[in-house]
């Protein structure tokens, strides 16, 4: 295969992958493990709980779907979008066990898991190269053309996160305070980012020109390929293989930082309830050496490139065909060499922000406000929402919300969620941040399975699940022992009095003996 057909692959495999990767789903779903590590004041309800596994997921890009599919021309309307770049990412929290118990007013939790984020950018000018070639605003040829797609580049990190929480229940359980410490951890990753990339032509029209290609490409991650020395043979090292050794190896309690967070919960009166929380505080953003880091750089000039075109011709198409006359040429002088490197890699902290006021109409269900924002992150936001949670028993409990987005690039939300105990060991939920999104794809499905439709201002897909064992506390044996104290008092004043129907015979009797007197 020639360099410059590896080239090709190469970007080709940014474009495959990125087609493919706070939790508002279980923020104030009562039971649920996430909502204690989010706000450890929160109120755990159980005395014991093993989460063995979840998941969330965040699939997005930086457009709309109405921006990139209202019409059939795919890159016209990524051009049309105004954007640098076309971003993809897909943001996944793989959460391993998490263990709470409880112990008296006390309550302590610990779990781990893992952040895997895999991030795409298609530079824009690169779109309008494959686009249009060599073509100036006008789009009439430029002899002395000059395309820089240096926004280019995917990223595939994943971090590790291991927490210790600790609560306490004050004045009679109406005052929670919570604390996490959390260590932090980098695992592995690749990354390919175009520090130059760009394309360039020189001369007159009509007249042969000089065919600049430029590119200085960072190849880098946790994996170790430095032994590596052509890009040929790249693709034998960067392999699931790898990556799976690569986390088997780095995997476990370990900290390159860690991050505080705190959480309270108090009921002033008895229907409401007030809360706060902040985590990943103290976290500092590490800089640090790649543990393989290698560069493929270089440069190639064709002199002589003659492009002439009649009028009615297509501009990419005569360009295509003008280049493909050079391309043994070029791709002979691209050079296939790997150097070493210093690309760095970044472990950066999200600090998350939450404020919440619930009115509960009764002693288990609610409806509330909550305040939600995310910052030191490569997608923060900030929204304020309405939400509700109906407590159906400790069986079922359900919980809807709608958030709207206080920052301009985010969109306003519509949330889901459903949690239900099969059995004690047994106990699953399901949500999405995402649900008009999954809504209009699932109904669109219905009405012709051949023919999936999307929303257009559909710019992402949330999903989030996960199971757990869950014993809860003695607050449900009370509450049932009380109701059954008040059916069996009820039934003994029954038992000892009179009814209505004999009461008014007794009265009757009374009346009648009046009379006759």
């Amino acid at each position: 295969m020639t360099t410059m057909k590896k080239l090709i692959t190469l970007l080709s495999i940014v474009i495959t992958t990125s087609v493919m990767a706070q939790n508002l789903t279980t923020f104030g779903l009562s039971g649920n493990p996430d909502n204690i590590v989010q706000n450890p004041g929160a109120d755990p309800m159980t005395s014991f709980q093993l989460r063995y596994a979840g998941f969330q997921a965040n699939a997005g890009l930086n457009a709309t779907a109405g921006q990139l599919l209202g019409t059939n021309d795919l890159l016209g309307n990524m051009l049309s979008t105004g954007l640098s770049s076309t971003d993809f990412m897909l943001e996944t929290n793989v959460v391993l066990p998490h263990l709470g118990i409880k112990l008296g007013d006390n309550y302590l939790f610990a779990g781990t898991g893992l952040d895997v984020t895999l991030n795409a950018a298609i530079d824009n000018d690169l779109i309008h190269f494959v686009k249009y070639g060599m073509a100036d605003a006008s789009g009439s040829f430029d002899p002395n053309y000059s395309g820089d797609f240096s926004d280019l580049g995917v990223n595939f990190q994943i971090n590790q996160n291991t927490y210790f929480g600790y609560q306490r229940a004050l004045m009679d359980n109406k005052l929670r305070v919570g604390a996490t410490y959390t260590m932090h951890n980098y695992v592995t990753g690749f990354n390919v980012n175009a520090t130059n990339f760009n394309i360039s032509t020189s001369g007159s029209a009509g007249a042969p020109n000089s065919f600049a290609v430029n590119y200085d490409v960072d190849i880098a991650g946790g994996l170790d390929f430095n032994n590596i020395d052509s890009l040929q043979n790249i693709g034998s090292a960067v392999t699931p293989g790898a990556v799976m050794n690569g986390i088997s190896e780095n995997i476990g309690i370990g900290s390159m930082t860690s991050s505080i967070g705190f959480g309270l919960t108090y009921k002033p009166v008895q229907r409401v309830e007030l809360a706060f929380s902040m985590n990943g505080l103290g976290a500092e953003t590490l800089n640090f050496a790649s543990r393989t880091s290698k560069t493929w750089s270089g440069s190639s000039t064709i002199d002589g490139f003659e492009y002439t075109s009649q009028a009615g011709d297509s501009l990419s198409v005569k360009v295509g065909e003008a280049v493909s006359q050079y391309t043994e040429d070029l791709s002979a002088s691209i050079g296939t060499s790997l150097s070493n490197g210093n690309y760095q890699q970044t472990l950066q902290i999200a600090q998350n922000t939450n404020a919440a006021a619930n009115f509960f109409l009764n002693k288990y269900s609610y409806i509330g406000a909550h305040y939600t924002a995310r910052s030191n992150s490569f997608r923060d936001f900030e929204y304020f929402g309405l939400n509700t949670m109906i407590w159906l028993g400790r069986n079922l409990q359900l919980k809807g919300g709608y958030y709207l987005a206080l920052d301009e690039t985010n969109a306003d939300i519509i949330n889901a969620a459903i949690q239900f105990r099969l059995t004690p060991i047994l106990h699953i939920y399901a949500g999405s941040n995402t649900v008009g999104d999954i809504a209009t794809v699932a109904n669109s499905l219905i009405q012709d399975g051949s023919n999936p439709q999307i929303g257009a201002a559909t710019s992402g897909v949330n999903l989030s699940a996960g199971v757990s064992l869950t014993v809860f506390d003695d607050r449900f044996k009370a509450d049932k022992d009380a109701r059954r104290k008040a059916k069996e008092g009820q039934k003994a004043k029954e038992a000892t009095g009179l009814t209505p129907a004999q009461q008014k015979k007794v009265d009757d009797a009374a009346a009648n003996s009046s009379t006759k007197k």
